[in-house]
């Protein structure tokens, strides 16, 4: 333990990368919601460890892994994944 480096491999999904390429246009032109844009923000930043995250420490083999934070948004294709999948089981239990 010391000198340790962690590697954080970041890549964006299609749809943040859509976002990101077209934000300007979405902006100006079609003039969404402000709540629309924090949306589209929050998205583009999603799992982005510039953006912040947990570090976690295994006490046994002090294995370190971090998990970036993550956006919650339905519009997110990996938060959208888990949103729906939670909601098919809560339906499923009902």
């Amino acid at each position: 333990m010391g000198n340790e480096t962690i590697s954080l491999n970041f890549k964006r999904n299609l749809i943040q990368q859509m976002c990101i390429d077209h934000y300007e246009e979405i902006l100006y032109s079609l003039h969404p919601r402000p709540v629309v844009m924090d949306n589209i923000d929050r998205l583009i930043n999603c799992g982005d460890p510039d953006f912040g995250g947990a570090m976690y420490i295994c006490p046994k083999c002090g294995e370190i892994k971090y998990v970036p934070y993550r956006c919650h948004s339905k519009l997110c294709s990996t938060c959208g994944a888990m949103y729906s999948l939670k909601r098919v089981l809560s339906l499923c239990n009902l």
